[in-house]
């Protein structure tokens, strides 16, 4: 019946062959390594992980503190130039205002003489229609 089945399904017992020793070939066989640890290398391990680990952390942590006085050094810098920047735009704003206000009033003086001599001359006027009538 096994002869049977394997002429059923159409597959040749050699190329089955072949391709199990192409396998083979292409996957190389690992030398079995027993997963069974000492309990004693285990801790050993185990401590030389956590000793690894602290320095780590250790590392990092002054990465990091050094990292932080340096951006507050930043941002201390930063903070005086935008600062004296800030004076420097609040005078020239405070200058140019007087300006403005210089030639505001100035322009305000004129407006008003030509206002006040047309209020003449419209007085003048209607006053000349009054009497004439």
């Amino acid at each position: 019946m096994a002869d049977g089945s394997e002429a059923s399904s159409g597959v040749d017992p050699k190329i089955g062959e072949q391709l199990a020793r192409l396998r083979a070939l292409s996957y190389p066989a690992r030398p079995s390594i027993p997963c069974i640890v000492p309990t004693s290398y285990r801790h050993h391990l185990r401590e030389l992980n956590e000793l690894n680990f602290a320095r780590f952390n250790a590392t990092l942590e002054q990465r990091l503190a050094d990292f932080r006085a340096s951006l507050s050094e930043q941002m201390a810098q930063l903070a005086t130039s935008l600062n004296e920047r800030m004076s420097q735009l609040e005078v020239r704003l405070s200058e140019r205002m007087s300006q403005l206000e210089v030639r505001f009033e100035r322009r305000l003086g004129e407006q008003s003489r030509w206002l006040v001599g047309i209020w003449i001359t419209v007085i003048g006027a209607a006053v000349a229609l009054w009497f004439r009538r």
